[in-house]
């Protein structure tokens, strides 16, 4: 017997070391040129702004699947994918294995890690998807558009009350505050007090901040998060703990106040209504705690920095604001969320501003094992990177990406085209982390875009001619136009508010 027992353990060890030289037979991507560190590694530092369009270069020079290895100890891997097909071939096709989301230290150490964003693979994150799923899936959108209808026309109502110059300078702040207080009565079944405002903008700067590539040592040197914060050099430490306590105090104060109202029968429909409609175990009611905490911050974020850049490019798009106006006004009444698809014209503009400057440009997965592709090399646990602006500035996809044309998804009978590809399959994400709330969002996106050309006309105050210095956007983690450029005036449309107020819609 012991004699069989070695051989059996000769044979398997021979295997293991096969199988080993089998895989690594496949070489890694290649990559742009690197440093040699002072340890003799070769490491490449990421570009800090707009790196997705030096990504965009990097892929035409050395290969639409690039390889970077990052400083730190260990070594980080990065492998970068620049276009649709590889995109849609990992995160799609094998969405078993490019289901989880790579390690940010830094936002773990902040708390992020149970943010549904963030969540790995597993029965947790599964768990918040199905919550999210039953309250905002395709069969409940139209159950919220009474609340649409509401919050849209609140915004409108207030914007119409000021004069014309105060419009102009409070639209940014309204626009921010529309969509907090639509993202926290969807999530909680109430509006969002102005401190709560204060302190999501404080989150979501936090969470930002993690997520800036090379800013923290940690990201290359994990073991410092194991040394006492009190030592030099661990002021990141101190200012993590911060940032996780504003998070675990406003996701637990507005969890409960929500429960609070339900308790009592006074909450309005909303996420954590519907998911406590049933029994759930202590482990379903954390989770659902933090699946209700994330939503916020996800609507948002990505809302926000849509409509700021929808009325940014109209802004400076005289002809196509124009052509939005012709098509929604066609109605002579204020747009409803019914009137879609007979407005292809806006919809292709939508479609355009989703690919023309996408709120997402770079969406990381990794591995839950090695894989190989295209015969290149994929690690396991290595972030895999999909630069979603490449794909949306693909001009085989798209010709002439560096213009903003609606018309490029329409057919020659202005309808939609379905030869051209919908840049929200690439902006709401991929396989099993898609974006679940895809479906309110675009109802929102919609309606509150409808309306607001239907209501006012929209001009630029950018005192620069020259278009290409105004289209500038910021280089987080969530894209927007840049503060100092978003410099916009409206004008009411006479006629249109008439209607508005005909429509019984008091300011």
């Amino acid at each position: 017997m012991s004699l069989l027992l070695i051989v059996i353990v000769v044979l398997l060890s021979i295997l293991v070391v096969l199988n080993h030289r089998k895989r690594h037979r496949y070489p890694l991507p290649p990559g742009p040129p690197t440093e040699r560190t002072w340890v003799g590694r070769q490491t490449i530092n990421l570009p800090s702004v707009l790196p997705w369009k030096v990504y965009h270069e990097w892929s035409k020079a050395f290969g639409p699947v690039l390889s970077l290895s990052l400083p730190g100890t260990p070594p980080r891997r990065v492998i970068l994918l620049s276009t649709p097909s590889d995109i849609n071939n990992l995160y799609n096709n094998r969405s078993s294995i490019y289901c989880t989301r790579p390690t940010w230290e830094m936002a773990r150490l902040i708390g992020r890690q149970n943010n549904v964003a963030f969540t790995p693979y597993g029965p947790r994150l599964k768990r918040a998807r199905r919550f999210l799923h039953a309250a905002l899936g395709p069969k409940e959108v139209e159950s919220w558009q009474a609340l649409l209808d509401k919050e849209v026309n609140n915004f409108l109502r207030d914007l119409i009350s000021r004069d014309e110059h105060e419009r102009s300078l409070t639209l940014s702040k309204l626009i921010d505050s529309h969509v907090s207080n639509t993202a926290t009565f969807l999530t909680y079944g109430h509006h969002a007090s102005p401190q709560f405002v204060a302190e999501s903008e404080k989150i979501n700067l936090d969470t930002g901040m993690s997520l800036i590539p090379g800013r923290w040592a940690l990201e290359g040197f994990p073991l410092l998060k194991y040394l006492p914060s009190f030592l030099p050099g661990m002021g990141f430490k101190r200012w993590a703990l911060q940032a996780k306590k504003r998070l675990d105090d406003q996701v637990r104060r507005e969890f409960e106040k929500a429960k609070q109202a339900i308790d009592s029968g006074s909450t309005a429909r909303c996420l954590v209504a519907h998911a406590l409609a049933e029994p759930l175990s202590q482990e379903e009611i954390f989770i659902l705690k933090c699946t209700a905490g994330s939503v916020y911050g996800a609507a948002t974020d990505t809302t926000t920095a849509l409509l700021h850049s929808a009325l940014y490019i109209l802004s400076l798009h005289p002809a196509i604001q124009a052509s939005c106006f012709a098509h929604v006004g066609s109605f002579n009444r204020l747009p409803d969320a019914s009137d879609e698809p007979s407005l292809p014209y806006f919809t292709a503009f939508i479609r355009e501003l989703h690919r023309f400057r996408p709120v997402v440009n770079l969406i990381a997965h990794s591995p839950i094992q090695e894989d190989v592709v295209d015969g290149w090399r994929i690690e396991k646990g290595v972030w895999v990177i999909g630069n979603i602006w490449s794909v949306c500035h693909d001009v085989e996809l798209y010709p002439k990406p560096g213009e903003f044309k609606p018309e490029r998804h329409l057919d020659d009978e202005g309808k939609l085209d379905a030869a051209v590809k919908d840049p929200r399959d690439l902006t709401f994400g991929f396989g099993r982390r898609r974006c679940p709330g895809e479906h309110f969002a675009n109802a929102h996106t919609f309606l509150f875009l409808s309306r607001f050309i239907y209501m006012f006309e929209v001009f630029s105050t950018h005192p620069s001619s020259d278009l290409s210095e105004k289209l500038e956007w910021s280089s987080s983690f969530i894209s927007r136009p840049k503060k100092e450029n978003f410099k916009i005036g409206i004008k009411l449309r006479t006629e249109s508010l008439k209607e508005f107020l005909q429509q019984g819609l008091k300011v």
